[in-house]
């Protein structure tokens, strides 16, 4: 009997957290989409991925890059990216990111944060192939 109370305090810390008083109360399990997210579609025929290079603002790149595709991960203000194609093209693509709602936890409607999105989710960049996957009604 004595062996079975550390598995039962080991669940019990698992699923009960600490709000500074010592009372315990719910964990969250909070989604995960914090942070906004963008594809660039690369123009067809586009044999190697770029080199991504953050000029300004608060993203970052989602690995991996591939020839089709980058994705771009960020938090709310406005992004601005350098692509270098293999001989030396460069283009720059401006993306904006903009606060959603806050994300409640139990009795706090602000425990799990803030979600972003980004104000263009498909930036296209020249002539996409056909069979690129977008649906966002974008022209080129």
């Amino acid at each position: 009997m004595h062996k079975a109370l550390p598995i039962l305090l080991v669940v019990t810390a698992a699923t009960f957290g600490c709000d500074g008083t010592g009372a315990s109360v719910p964990m969250c399990h909070c989604p995960n989409i914090l942070a906004g997210s963008t594809v660039i579609q690369l123009p067809c025929g586009t044999a190697d991925p770029p080199a991504v290079k953050i000029l300004s603002g608060p993203c970052g790149v989602r690995d991996p890059v591939s020839a089709g595709m980058v994705e771009l991960i960020g938090s709310p203000g406005a992004c601005r990216v350098e692509l270098m194609f293999a001989g030396g093209t460069k283009t720059s693509v401006d993306v904006n990111f903009t606060a959603g709602p806050w994300m409640a936890c139990g009795s706090d409607p602000h425990g799990c944060g803030r979600s972003t999105f980004a104000e263009q989710p498909v930036v296209q960049i020249g002539d996409v192939c056909a069979d690129a996957g977008t649906d966002s009604g974008a022209s080129k």
